[in-house]
């Protein structure tokens, strides 16, 4: 709960208002661009519920984007097993109700050019 208060005070003491900061963070796609998260609300309507953040694809053809939505479900209660690691997965699902999983930590907040996707 600190780093959302911590984010806000440092908001308000720029003086920048939350129209203008735009929070996404990225992972390259084989299609040439990017899996993109937001802290937008969804915009499919019969995923919202379940879903509520939104997210999209990008390929490298200009203005191409397929939209999803997600969730990132809590690992707080998950339980602790000898010899497995817990990490946070991102559940989404796209336009056409395909849901695909990826490991959180693949994501960052900046674009890498020429870089391969990540392995688990």
């Amino acid at each position: 709960m600190k780093t959302p208060l911590f984010l806000i005070g440092v908001l308000l003491a720029l003086d920048v208002s939350a129209d203008s900061v735009k929070l996404e963070v990225y992972t390259p796609n084989d299609a040439g661009g990017y899996i993109v998260l937001t802290h937008e609300s969804c915009q499919l309507e019969k995923f919202k519920k379940t879903y509520p953040y939104r997210g999209y694809a990008t390929t490298s053809d200009v203005d191409v984007v397929h939209e999803g939505c997600y969730d990132v479900p809590s690992i707080e209660s998950a339980p602790q097993l000898p010899g497995y690691k817990v990490f946070s997965m991102v559940n989404f699902i796209d336009a056409d109700g395909l849901r695909v999983e990826w490991p959180l930590h693949i994501f960052s907040s900046t674009k890498e050019t020429d870089v391969e996707e990540p392995t688990l």
